[in-house]
């Protein structure tokens, strides 16, 4: 009948030109996110005239926690993450030295091989100028950090940069480079990911204060959580969570550090507790939650939580 009908999904293209399935409902929520955002705006009119972010680290704290306008997401990010002083640090044609040099790349086969396979559905990053642009970056990036190199993960980050800086491969070089060298956990992308490791025990520890009877449930149906949520600290979230929801992400883990992948995480798994405490079989809740995770278009919500509700860390 109609009321069925009325909820089929839409592809529809994201901000950032992903092609999204969507509910009505989905869309509704999408809509009030961005009316949200554009209320942002005008505080930050005053940092742009001056070209300056508030002093004030509280003040520019909630201000990131309520959404960078995606228009200045390069200039906040460049600034706060700490990635333009490191290209300060650097010759002004650094970058392009790193890109020739990435040339002779030992990772490049598998670079390129990555490259066509990351976000296929997006119109750009499928394109051989997209795909080409991505291969610059990341092989630039495993000759300036030969110690880390290529790394699979980085690529979904590094395209997720790209459409989210217009483009700007330079800028998405600089801003891997904080991330590896600065901001994540050191170990994230070593060679067995023992950061990564790291991160999943503590989140699993995290879990069992949080939300005990949730981690009592997963013991229960032998649900390990590392298969969830590996790919959401690996990836930082760029193949789980809708783009626009990941930037929301990442906007303030650029400022305050890796403990907002864990807050996020925990968010996740509070907003979807119910639903996961009647779900009695691993694989069907794994696929549930990836699903929930896809379709977490109510960003608002998603970053309430990770910061009014989870307490403190």
């Amino acid at each position: 009948g109609a009321a069925s009908m009325a909820q089929q999904p839409v592809t529809v293209h994201d901000l950032y030109g992903f092609p999204i399935k969507v509910l009505p409902s989905q869309e509704d929520e999408r809509r009030s996110c961005d009316v949200n955002a554009e209320r942002e705006v005008p505080l930050w009119q005053h940092y742009i005239e001056k070209d300056k972010l508030p002093s004030n680290e509280t003040k520019l704290k909630e201000m990131i926690r309520k959404g960078v306008p995606p228009t200045l997401r390069n200039w906040v990010w460049m600034e706060t993450s700490g990635a333009n002083k490191k290209k300060a640090g650097h010759a002004a044609n650094y970058y392009s030295i790193m890109v020739k040099a990435g040339e002779e790349s030992q990772y490049k086969k598998d670079i390129e091989t990555d490259s066509t396979h990351t976000f296929p559905d997006h119109p750009w990053l499928s394109s051989p100028d997209g795909r080409a642009a991505l291969c610059r970056v990341l092989q630039a990036y495993s000759v300036h950090n030969e110690r880390v190199g290529y790394v699979r993960a980085m690529n979904t980050i590094v395209g997720l940069m790209l459409v989210a800086l217009n483009r700007n491969e330079e800028a998405a070089f600089w801003l891997l480079a904080a991330l590896v060298e600065d901001i994540l956990y050191p170990g994230t992308y070593s060679r067995n990911l023992e950061g990564c490791q790291i991160e999943m025990r503590a989140l699993d520890e995290l879990i069992g204060t949080k939300l005990p009877r949730l981690q009592q449930h997963f013991q229960a149906i032998d649900f390990d959580i590392s298969m969830l949520a590996t790919d959401w600290y690996l990836c930082l979230f760029s193949v789980s969570l809708p783009s626009e929801t990941v930037m929301r992400t990442w906007d303030s883990l650029f400022y305050e550090g890796p403990k907002i992948l864990f807050r996020v995480a925990l968010a996740m798994l509070k907003i979807y507790e119910d639903n996961m405490l009647r779900v009695g079989d691993a694989g069907e809740l794994l696929m549930r939650m990836r699903n929930a995770a896809a379709t977490m278009h109510q960003r608002d919500v998603l970053m309430a939580t990770a910061f009014d509700h989870i307490g403190s860390l």
